[in-house]
């Protein structure tokens, strides 16, 4: 994980010097989808990568745009299924930036 999150900064990186912003998210490993939870049950986009963080949004299986990993998953000592990813959301016009916890999500390609 931590090869596509520096891939994903690199390209992000070499987008703000070129004075391009990207406009969806990159191809490729680095993406998610949600995963382990009802299909009527939302997972809650959080502000910190905490349960008591706010909730930023709410979003269910597969009615959900592109799910790209932010950044690297935190607390780093603990397992994949314990951690929270921060994460940014490409839905149409709309990006949202937050945290998931890692056991609602499941690695995917990035279209």
């Amino acid at each position: 994980m931590l090869r596509h999150t520096l891939r994903s900064l690199a390209i992000v990186a070499l987008l703000l010097a070129t004075g391009t912003a990207p406009a969806s998210a990159t191809s490729g490993y680095g993406c998610f989808r949600i995963a382990n939870i009802p299909q009527t049950e939302p997972l809650n986009l959080r502000a910190g990568p905490s349960v008591k963080s706010e909730i930023l949004g709410r979003f269910f299986v597969g009615q959900h745009g592109i799910i790209a990993e932010n950044g690297p998953c935190r607390p780093a000592n603990r397992p994949p299924s314990k951690q929270w990813s921060p994460v940014k959301i490409y839905d149409g016009d709309m990006t949202v930036s937050g945290w998931f916890k890692m056991a609602f999500l499941q690695n995917t390609a990035c279209p």
